[in-house]
């Protein structure tokens, strides 16, 4: 008897519509993603004199920001420089990862993300030879604990010797 009585006294009175339930006067704002408040034409003419505003068109859904490093990645792609986080990683961590005579005649160099390979630089024939034989694996096995994109490692010459 009460839930009769209260929907007599609501009536068609728009303060006690559903935002959830749209006619075809609240269709464009749903497309341009007002904010759920302002869904009802009326609540926002309301706002709008109640608070003085100039604005038409009530405020659009506030939406999260975009992360920082995405922006970064296309700001570096934009201007041609390539960074590359995992390779930066390895190259300033290479003295706890290598042994000290690796360190001392190795170096880090490109890693390809699509294959997951790791370039090393060695110094001379010899110590390439010594890295591949006795090394490589206690070495993989290192930079896999805390880069565990690294799948292959591609021993090089430094051309720059």
């Amino acid at each position: 008897m009460e839930n009769d009585s209260l929907k007599d006294l609501q009536g068609d009175d728009p303060r006690f519509q559903k935002t959830t339930d749209f006619s075809e006067r609240d269709r464009p704002f749903k497309r341009r993603g007002i904010d759920s408040r302002f869904r009802n034409k009326d609540r926002w003419e309301l706002e709008r004199e109640r608070y003085q505003l100039d604005d038409v068109f009530p405020p659009t859904v506030m939406r999260d920001p975009d992360k920082i490093d995405s922006k970064i990645e296309v700001a570096l792609k934009m201007l041609k420089v390539e960074y590359n986080a995992i390779q930066d990683g390895i190259s300033s961590n290479w003295k706890n990862i290598a042994r000290a005579d690796y360190v001392a005649h190795s170096k880090p160099g490109e890693f390809n993300e699509a294959t997951g390979a790791l370039v090393i630089y060695v110094e001379s024939s010899l110590w390439l030879n010594q890295i591949r034989r006795y090394g490589e694996r206690n070495l993989m096995q290192r930079i896999q604990s805390s880069y565990p994109q690294v799948t292959k490692l591609i021993f090089k010459l430094n051309p720059k010797n």
